[in-house]
């Protein structure tokens, strides 16, 4: 049997480190293991990067880039249509990450080569696809191109609602939930080697064996509001002297928010170690797991927490509340003060079989709400399906 032959065409890609990034790393090798023959088709954002490799049995092809004036690397539409071009007789259908540039040239060149072409919307609310098209002239006529794709994938409801709204036909949309593999192992990773690992690889980064660790992923922009972890921890402090925070990701508010730590006196217990290409030694490493944004995206890195049985402490939130049960499977904060997020801590940190509960919560539930093999069988099913392939032979109806 030969399998789909798909190209899955990313803005961003591994190993970049983005939300999107993580998800569709966790994707495309997800495909592959299926049965899809899978070939990423990403931007080379950095020269070093090699223009073809092989990673998680997924080929990855890198294509020049172009840096628009908001610093945005994006596809030179030339290189992507000729790829499109070139490779159309061993593809089957191509999946595109994001309502965006990218997608506007797909469906164009696609329109020619008889190539079916499924788009994948990633968020939602303000940061989203759905309210990006409505910016600019130049985004509603990529609106308009990409109404004529031959189907709209949602990976969560929100996404879904809102394609809706936005007046794409309801018969191509399609709802496949975002889905996190568990790990082998249903027994939390011992903290202390994965402390160990991380103090080896970064030296800069020491956490006692016994210091309670508070972990926030997050780009470092205004809609984190990682802000209020900073000016509730002095309260954690008085409560657990050996606490350590530690804000990881990267963004323009990296530098005011290092220099207002060292001006609050939280240099030795708050440290910005910037971003991690993999997550597993990281949650393996945490106590805790904090997410104080608002906005209403999921996360692949929560879901990859919850699998990893660490209990999450999150901003009270429709997605959050679709993710876990509060006092069950995570804490939910709904008052979005500096003192009910230290509180929250506190109270997690300091009773350590309760956390341990919520954290064997976590990981059931995502196991049961986030499987991973529903979430490839969605996409399959819709891959195959705008292919015109026979599921059982793989080959065109």
């Amino acid at each position: 049997m030969s399998g789909l032959r798909l190209a899955l065409i990313a803005p961003r890609y591994w190993p970049s480190v983005d939300p999107v990034s993580r998800m569709l790393g966790q994707l495309a090798p997800g495909l592959a293991d299926a049965g899809a023959k899978v070939t990423v088709v990403t931007p080379q954002h950095d020269p070093r990067w090699p223009i073809a490799a092989l990673h998680r049995g997924v080929q990855i092809v890198r294509l020049r880039c172009r840096a628009r004036a908001n610093e945005v690397e994006e596809f030179r539409p030339r290189w992507l249509r000729g790829w499109l071009r070139d490779h159309a007789a061993k593809l089957d259908a191509v999946l595109v990450s994001g309502l965006r540039q990218a997608a506007g040239v797909c469906i164009q060149a696609t329109r020619t080569l008889g190539l079916p072409v499924a788009l994948r919307a990633e968020s939602a609310g303000l940061s989203g696809d759905c309210h990006w098209q409505i910016e600019t002239r130049t985004a509603q006529r990529i609106k308009k191109l990409c109404r004529q794709a031959d189907a709209m994938i949602a990976p969560f409801d929100l996404v879904q609602d809102e394609l809706i709204a936005a007046g794409y036909p309801r018969e191509r949309i399609h709802l496949c939930q975002a889905g996190v593999e568990l790990p082998a192992n249903e027994a939390p990773a011992d903290r202390s080697d994965a402390r160990a690992a991380i103090a080896a690889a970064h030296p800069v980064l020491p956490v006692p064996a016994e210091a309670p660790l508070v972990v926030s992923i997050a780009p470092l922009v205004e809609e984190a509001n990682v802000e209020i972890l900073l000016d509730g921890w002095t309260r954690v402090l008085e409560q657990l002297p050996e606490a350590r925070l530690w804000l990881v990701g990267d963004g323009p508010l990296r530098q005011n928010l290092w220099e207002r730590s060292g001006d609050m006196g939280l240099a030795d217990s708050v440290l910005f170690p910037g971003c991690f290409a993999e997550m597993d030694e990281l949650l393996q490493a945490a106590d805790l797991l904090v997410w104080p944004g608002r906005d209403e995206n999921l996360r692949q890195v929560h879901l990859q927490a919850m699998a990893s049985a660490r209990p999450l402490v999150m901003a009270d939130t429709r997605i959050a509340r679709q993710m876990i049960v509060s006092d069950e499977s995570g804490l939910i904060v709904e008052d979005d003060s500096p003192q009910a997020w230290s509180a929250a801590v506190i109270r997690t940190l300091r009773d350590s079989a309760r956390a341990q509960q919520l954290g064997a919560q976590a990981r059931a539930r995502a196991a049961q709400r986030f499987p991973f093999r529903q979430m490839i069988e969605s996409h399959m099913k819709v891959l195959r399906a705008i292919a015109r392939l026979d599921s059982s032979t793989d080959k065109p109806r």
